[in-house]
């Protein structure tokens, strides 16, 4: 079963990668960040109504699941209200600078999870602080690029990507707004991550993101602001929708694969697609930095993928569940 959860990830992989790549294209190609939420979001969710319609009922037969609807609902409720902020995030941040530059972020996540232990008396193995390390000192190197050795050195240069820009470049008062939203979907990332598990843990995971993308994208509509004198074209609209038949994909694959496998494997090997992406920014979109870029990005999947052999990330998961059962039941 669990070569199936790697199958499953794995093609998840692919389609994150496709769809990352291709974002960045249409948002260069002049796409507003709104028509694009609304328009991958909307096609997502009734992507997964109609699988849930032809296939639901079998696809849910292929894994175990513990129903619980009260500990589904919450769970959705709050990978929902995650993935609103997660998914604006990553849109923003991708409009804002080359994809291989913030893509590479996104591995904080599993270190957050395995972070998080520390609140619970959960301490990390020896193999998962080396993972944690890794993530750690590959993302700080990787968002300093261009600096000279002697900025390296400056202290808690993290907070520095929250700084005034006005003074800046454009290009790079970009690239620390760049940062500062992929921090921010990193961070809300691992509220999702977990609610992703509780909800595959407790009940129906395609009914789930079809509701989660349902709500996103009434959201989206409700409140991104229009552009001015923007009127429906067919083309654009079909462009987008290719997006969302892309973002689609993710959602059905790792929806049983979360109930095939542990979440810390499914939630790690997921990282595989930061080099994808990267490799794929680089070769197919043209962005610079190559071989730097490659380089600090294998570093931090490698520091992803140790945290696969940690349990903390299942206890953490194990534990937020009991201590949502104790606080509803």
């Amino acid at each position: 079963m669990e070569l199936l959860a790697i199958a499953l990830t794995l093609v998840a992989v692919l389609a994150m990668t496709a769809e990352t790549l291709y974002r960045k294209h249409l948002l260069v190609q002049g796409f507003t960040e709104r028509e694009l939420l609304v328009t991958k979001c909307g096609v997502a969710a009734l992507w997964c109504v109609i699988w849930l319609a032809l296939a639901g009922e079998w696809w849910n037969s292929l894994a175990p699941e513990k129903t619980d609807a009260r500990m589904w609902w919450i769970a959705l409720v709050a990978t929902t209200l995650a993935n609103i902020v997660i998914q604006f995030a990553n849109m923003r941040a991708t409009r804002l600078a080359e994809v291989s530059f913030v893509v590479p972020i996104s591995a904080l996540t599993p270190g957050l999870v395995v972070l998080s232990g520390f609140l619970i008396g959960e301490i990390p193995s020896m193999i998962g602080l080396l993972g944690i390390a890794l993530i750690v000192l590959g993302t700080y190197a990787h968002a300093r690029e261009g600096a000279t050795l002697r900025e390296y050195f400056t202290p808690l240069f993290f907070w520095l990507a929250f700084r005034k820009t006005d003074e800046l470049p454009e290009k790079e008062r970009d690239r620390f707004r760049a940062l500062r939203w992929a921090y921010a979907g990193a961070l809300c990332a691992t509220v999702g991550l977990m609610g992703d598990g509780l909800v595959a843990r407790h009940g129906d995971m395609i009914l789930a993101v079809a509701i989660e993308l349902s709500v996103l994208a009434l959201v989206y509509a409700l409140f991104l602001p229009r552009s001015g004198g923007s009127v429906f074209n067919l083309r654009r609209w079909g462009q987008s929708a290719i997006l969302g038949c892309l973002f689609a994909v993710p959602f059905l694959a790792l929806g049983l694969a979360f109930r095939l496998a542990p979440i810390s494997y499914i939630g790690s090997l997921k990282r595989l697609a930061i080099v994808l992406t990267v490799l794929g920014g680089i070769w197919l979109l043209k962005e610079a930095s190559g071989a730097r870029r490659i380089f600090l990005a294998l570093v931090i999947v490698s520091g992803a993928m140790l945290l696969v052999l940690d349990p903390t990330q299942a206890v953490v998961l194990d534990s937020l569940d009991a201590y949502i059962a104790r606080l509803v039941y």
